[in-house]
């Protein structure tokens, strides 16, 4: 059982509210009161993955009426949004985490550039701002941490 106090103020001045719980499972008895809750308050972390991979990604509806086709469409996108997922937890920084793909799509990957020849070798001239670029610049770091043997 859960117990949390209600944040609505009480009917009396000094009486107290609370909230309760009770999750019923069928967990062994080696399974803490907390660990059960724990995985309980999980559930809605797996609603996000489906909010995301359905409004983010686009796999909402299906295209055709082909199973198998609807499937490759399926994995297709579940493989994108993880990629994405991964992308965000190991390479973004900690203030990002709780960006969407649409809000890194808009804030990392709309950044309008040009690659240009200089002095014989390429440059990116980029159209951003300080903040983007200190943002890039710690994705970059990241990437190198993570990709390049010290």
């Amino acid at each position: 059982m859960k117990r949390v106090r209600d944040r609505s103020p009480p009917i009396g001045a000094l009486m107290v509210s609370y909230r309760y719980w009770v999750v019923a499972t069928n967990f062994g008895l080696e399974w803490s009161t907390s660990r059960v809750l724990e995985w309980h308050q999980q559930r809605g972390a797996f609603e996000n993955f489906f909010k995301g991979l359905k409004n983010d990604v686009g796999v909402g509806y299906l295209p055709t009426g082909d199973l198998h086709a609807n499937a490759v469409y399926f994995r297709i996108g579940v493989l994108a949004y993880n990629l994405f997922v991964g992308f965000r937890r190991d390479l973004l920084p900690a203030a990002c985490r709780t960006w969407t793909l649409r809000t890194v799509r808009w804030r990392v990957f709309s950044i309008a550039g040009r690659i240009v020849r200089h002095a014989r070798s390429l440059v990116l001239k980029l159209a951003a701002n300080g903040d983007s670029l200190d943002l890039l610049a710690r994705i970059r770091g990241q990437c190198h941490a993570l990709f390049c043997p010290a």
